[in-house]
């Protein structure tokens, strides 16, 4: 049984010109380990699963094996985004 969570990680890229005067994009200088986003503007993953195998001899060389694995994946997002006129209400959302 394995519990996975993690937040979805999101930085804006911030555009500048270079020194040949070309546009170019950027990511700040922040570590990737933080959440900078609402707390309510997040993913969350579990999955759980179990496996088994069952070999049996039947003789002469030969045997048979059954194989059985059964998963349970669980995604859970709460996003949002701007649209023109209005700002992000998370109770609307």
């Amino acid at each position: 049984n394995t519990d996975i969570r993690g937040a979805q990680r999101s930085l804006p890229a911030y555009r500048y010109t270079n020194a040949a005067g070309e546009a170019a994009m950027s990511l700040p200088n922040v570590s990737r380990k933080n959440f900078y986003g609402e707390d309510w503007n997040r993913d969350y993953f579990w999955s759980t699963a179990v496996f088994t195998e069952l070999e049996h001899q039947l003789g002469d060389g030969w045997k048979t094996k059954l194989s059985l694995r059964h998963a349970d994946n669980n995604y859970d997002l709460t996003q949002a985004y701007a649209r023109n006129g209005g700002g992000i209400n998370p109770a609307d959302n």
